[in-house]
């Protein structure tokens, strides 16, 4: 259904506008559950610490990470894993999100595809990455495209080791310093910035 939303809104030219209903109803969706997490039942909330919220996403995710962060302060952590931050189908940076534009102020991770000059072909990366005055990475997955993110075995191992090493390093107070510059122990990570 939602492809097809898509295809027609390509044909009407009215895919920027669709983009940023499904990124506001995605973050409604992020505040929501975020909002519940502090309603849960006494024995479940207990366990939950909700000074300590992290959310990650690939693609769309990613870019609905990044915007429900700028948001709402009480998501302390993001992670977006190839997803480009503004409301455009190719990068191109004419119609970048609110995140893009300003930036945050807390951590966050950016891991994108390889052949992709975050400075160039995701203008939208570059924008964030100068209004941010969090603690922030820029990294490339060597030999990896788009789809890479939920595939292959090794991208996987590589990607839940960068995630859990922020989240750790961010949330927990436990920092392993796998993101501190490049390391033998990610292989196929370049560190961009």
């Amino acid at each position: 259904m939602l492809f097809e939303k898509f295809a027609r809104a390509e044909h009407e030219g009215t895919v920027p506008a669709l983009l940023e209903k499904v990124l506001r109803t995605r973050v409604a969706d992020a505040r929501f559950v975020v909002d519940r997490l502090g309603a849960l039942p006494d024995r479940l909330s207990d366990v939950l610490d909700l000074r300590r919220v992290g959310m990650a996403g690939q693609s769309g995710g990613g870019f609905t990470a990044a915007q429900s962060m700028y948001e709402d302060r009480r998501i302390h952590v993001g992670i977006d894993l190839d997803g480009i931050l503004e409301f455009n189908q190719e990068p191109n940076g004419t119609n970048l999100s609110p995140v893009a534009r300003h930036g945050l102020d807390r951590p966050f991770l950016l891991m994108g595809r390889e052949g992709s000059d975050h400075a160039t072909t995701e203008p939208s990366w570059a924008e964030f990455w100068s209004h941010g005055t969090g603690w922030r990475r820029d990294l490339t997955l060597r030999g990896s495209r788009h789809q890479t993110y939920t595939d292959p075995a090794r991208a996987v191992a590589t990607i839940r080791a960068c995630v859990t090493s922020c989240f750790d390093r961010r949330l927990r107070g436990r920092d392993d310093h796998l993101l501190d510059g490049p390391s033998p122990r990610l292989p196929d990570v370049s560190f961009v910035r």
